[in-house]
């Protein structure tokens, strides 16, 4: 079969079914354009950020200049900003500061979408408030429904190979994404200078360094102290050369010394202890303190600035109603000869089994009288 003679046989199956072809394009097509008139519009606005990184204040060795862990690249610093603006601690400060109507629910301008809607939702209520009485249903936490909202509508994302940050919020209300947008930036802009700002935890891992370093002075002190007082220049060097001394020629007075010594070894190292665990922790809260001001020193020279302030709507994000109209003739068209191809290729195949059945009844037909005889 060459492809002419598919293109004739395809146009007889269309037209030997062509009351159902109808039926279903009329059908498929009437609901495409219902639907794109009762399709809510949705609206979108737009802002955009440039976060720059400049040369650091901070006075760094080459050695330190190598870690990566230290020096910020920018990529790590746009990932970092879209963190903080994604967060859900953000998210739930925004629900809290935007006004109440930005999540009150308008009803449609369309008196036959109303028509239809307003019915069905209050008879949907109806039911949800029953059942929640009853005890079927948990009751919805209007909290976490407005924090699902907002996260829902907004996206925020990095440009590729540029310090730019797009921030774009999408609602059926062309009033609310722009309010939504400029209360996040402001929200982040806090949180941006409570970060640049002096870090409690920088204050609160320098003051136990402190405290601690003042511990260790004293009990470096206090075993000063007892050394000097017991006349303990090395403990284990004088140990030492007095057990040799003691294996050559034993005197009295090496053998007193010496179990002096050994009288005086358990609070010796107790001392010792006590000092090498303060040293320790000394070290470490340092260390943490310094790690935590170099980076807030660091954070300090990221600037975010608005140079695009939240775009004021005109259109509409969704596709004009001509072009859903468009696409639902194009889909209804589609469908419908699918769905008759598909009904042609399932009535041919029961022709053919059929057809099959009947052949097979009158081969064995005089069999079956011969055993009827019988």
């Amino acid at each position: 079969m060459d492809f002419n003679d598919l293109i004739v046989r395809f146009v007889n199956v269309i037209w030997s079914r062509r009351i159902l072809f109808f039926i279903l394009f009329v059908t498929i097509f009437v609901g495409a354009v219902g639907g794109a008139y009762v399709k809510p519009a949705r609206f979108e606005s737009t802002a955009t950020l440039l976060v720059t990184l400049q040369a650091s204040r901070v006075k760094t060795t080459a050695s330190d200049q190598q870690e990566n862990a230290v020096n910020l690249q920018p990529e790590e610093v746009m990932a970092a900003q879209v963190e903080i603006m994604t967060a859900r601690e953000v998210i739930e400060e925004l629900v809290d500061v935007l006004p109440e109507w930005v999540f009150v629910k308008e009803p449609s301008d369309k008196w036959y979408v109303r028509l239809i809607i307003v019915p069905l939702k209050d008879a949907f209520e109806a039911v949800k408030r029953m059942l929640i009485r009853v005890q079927l249903i948990e009751p919805e936490n209007e909290r976490y429904n407005r924090i699902k909202i907002l996260e829902k509508g907004l996206t925020v994302f990095p440009v590729r190979k540029a310090q730019v940050i797009e921030v774009s919020f999408r609602s059926k209300d062309r009033r609310v994404p722009p309010v939504v947008i400029e209360e996040l930036l402001k929200i982040y802009k806090a949180r941006s200078s409570a970060l640049r700002s002096e870090s409690q935890g920088f204050e609160l891992y320098h003051e136990r360094a402190l405290k601690l370093s003042e511990d260790l002075a004293k009990a470096e002190r206090e075993r000063t102290e007892f050394l000097l007082a017991k006349n303990i220049i090395d403990f284990e060097s004088e140990r030492q050369q007095l057990i040799e001394r003691l294996q050559e020629r034993r005197l009295k007075a090496d053998e007193e010394r010496l179990m002096e010594l050994v009288a005086l070894e358990p609070q010796l190292n107790l001392l010792n202890r006590n000092t090498a665990i303060l040293t320790e922790s000394y070290y470490i809260y340092r260390k943490a303190a310094d790690d935590r001001q170099t980076f807030f020193e660091r954070d300090n020279n990221i600037s975010a600035q608005v140079i695009d302030a939240p775009s004021v709507i005109y259109h509409k994000y969704t596709r004009s109603r001509l072009v859903l109209v468009l696409i639902g003739f194009a889909a209804a068209l589609g469908l419908a000869i699918l769905i008759v191809v598909l009904v042609e290729w399932i009535a041919s195949i029961r022709r053919i089994y059929g057809h099959n059945s009947v052949t097979t009844e009158h081969t064995q037909s005089p069999f079956r009288r011969m055993k009827a005889g019988e």
